[in-house]
């Protein structure tokens, strides 16, 4: 199988993008030439984009504001906006299994970046080897 069909097969673990008409159409194919083309491949910098976006939302949400979109000169507040927030979250973790599952995933290694991928802050990360006696797999 070609390195190419192998990650076709995985995205296709991953579930699609919501569609949020601002975000015009987009697919795991667009989304991965998009990270390679404006982030170099460093899926952790564009993950970290979503979250941030995920956050501020989040944030204004619970405050009862609303926020613009733009693009669209659309105001978002309420039910409206707690769409929006649910489907930024979606998006994050269709981005997280893209770059778990993508080849160009290379920034993603080391143990704090699988933690964040799998978002498990605050869980012990020893060997995963544990009960097994030493020099045994």
């Amino acid at each position: 199988m070609s390195a190419m069909a192998g990650e076709a097969v995985r995205a296709a673990e991953c579930p699609p993008v919501p569609d949020v008409a601002w975000w015009n159409k987009v697919s795991h194919d667009s989304l991965r030439k998009y990270v390679t083309r404006k982030y170099k491949g460093d899926w952790a910098l564009y993950v970290k984009k979503w979250e941030r976006q995920l956050s501020r939302m989040t944030k204004v949400r619970d405050r009862g504001k609303s926020v613009v979109i733009k693009s669209r000169n659309l105001r978002l507040s309420g039910d409206q906006l707690s769409i929006y927030v649910e489907q930024i979250r979606q998006r994050v973790a269709v981005t997280r299994c893209l770059a778990h599952d993508t080849t160009e995933a290379a920034s993603f290694q080391g143990r704090f970046a699988r933690r964040a991928l799998l978002n498990l802050e605050g869980v012990p990360t020893g060997g995963w080897n544990i009960g097994c006696r030493r020099g045994i797999s």
